[in-house]
């Protein structure tokens, strides 16, 4: 990302920030500037976002409410050209790194590059690294929790993390996006397992078939859900992952019995 102005961050960016990795995937230029006007096609329009085709361009717009004025203002407006993109901003205040990296698309980026943004706890154990994702208020931040208590995993994000596809596997990834739980280390580790933790009276885990993993893996991807070609490779990366990748289902209760049932389920002693 280059910009004439400084950037600035709330703690977690710079712990991702790598120097001298070789050439990157995006180059982002950073202009404050009013933001592009043409004639073209809406796609789509939300609160947050829209996009509009012009002449074979994409105009992807992002935008704050304005509780005064009672609307949805934009400001920010990212045209892409392959590897490049430049990031208009028309805004007043100083540039912060999750406001731009919000107006950058992220989550559907990645999910052109064989990639995913998973609502998810991440932990180590190990060389191998498990997921607990699923919908709020299920245990997945407890369970991560107690793993590190009990069996002395390493909690790497506490609410997102990267599943990415590679030549030797999938892996997850430790990302600066942390959510209320504060906590993400820069690291990666192969997976050795995707658990749906569910909130019970007791504790077992058992695995679950390819179609379930899916139907449960697809509703912690993150993608922009009016964007067609999105959500294609959304539910194309939640097959692929589903049908290749261990996944369980947690009974759990919020104790260390929680951790031996996975922990006798996996093999982990």
């Amino acid at each position: 990302m280059e910009s004439d102005e400084p950037i600035g961050d709330a703690g977690f960016f710079p712990l991702f920030r790598a120097e001298n990795e070789g050439m990157p995937d995006l180059t982002v230029r950073v202009l404050r500037q009013p933001l592009p006007q043409p004639e073209g096609v809406r796609v789509y329009r939300t609160n947050h976002r829209s996009r509009l085709v012009s002449d074979g361009t994409v105009y992807d717009y992002t935008f704050y409410s304005d509780a005064a004025r009672l609307e949805h203002i934009p400001y920010a407006c990212a045209v892409r050209h392959g590897a490049q993109m430049t990031l208009y901003i028309d805004y007043s205040g100083p540039l912060w790194d999750t406001m731009l990296f919000d107006a950058i698309g992220l989550p559907d980026f990645f999910l052109e590059n064989a990639a995913a943004v998973i609502h998810a706890s991440f932990i180590g154990v190990g060389p191998d690294g498990i997921l607990f994702a699923g919908p709020k208020r299920q245990g997945k931040s407890t369970q991560a929790h107690l793993w590190n208590t009990y069996k002395n995993a390493v909690v790497i994000n506490g609410d997102r993390v990267v599943i990415r596809e590679t030549e030797n596997g999938a892996f997850a990834y430790g990302v600066p996006f942390c959510g209320s739980s504060r906590l993400c280390v820069n690291t990666c580790r192969p997976i050795k397992a995707i658990v749906f933790p569910e909130k019970s009276a007791q504790n077992a885990a058992m695995s679950i078939t390819p179609i379930e993993s899916f139907t449960r893996l697809i509703g912690c991807v993150t993608y922009t859900a009016e964007d067609a070609a999105a959500k294609d490779r959304a539910i194309t990366f939640a097959e692929r992952v589903a049908s290749q990748q261990r996944c369980l289902r947690l009974l759990c209760r919020p104790d260390a019995g929680a951790v031996e049932a996975l922990a006798q389920a996996l093999d982990i002693s």
